[in-house]
């Protein structure tokens, strides 16, 4: 079952990538021209967020005898 959905994942990761070099869409932006900018541009945004979640994560967190 694990790997029928890696599969289907990757697939649909693979037609995306292919719809975005597809000239379908209207280009409000000069980086539009650029095929599948959207997808690189939401993986980066992604990584950098895990990373400032991570650095804020590392001095908010509160101790385990914080309620007691």
């Amino acid at each position: 079952m694990e790997t029928r959905l890696k599969t289907i994942f990757w697939v649909l990761v693979g037609l995306t990538v292919v719809i975005g070099f597809l000239p379908i869409h209207h280009h409000f932006f000069p980086w539009d021209d650029v095929p599948s900018v959207d997808a690189v541009f939401g993986i980066i945004g992604t990584f950098l967020l895990l990373i400032i979640i991570k650095f804020i994560g590392s001095f908010a967190r509160k101790k385990e005898d914080f309620y007691d």
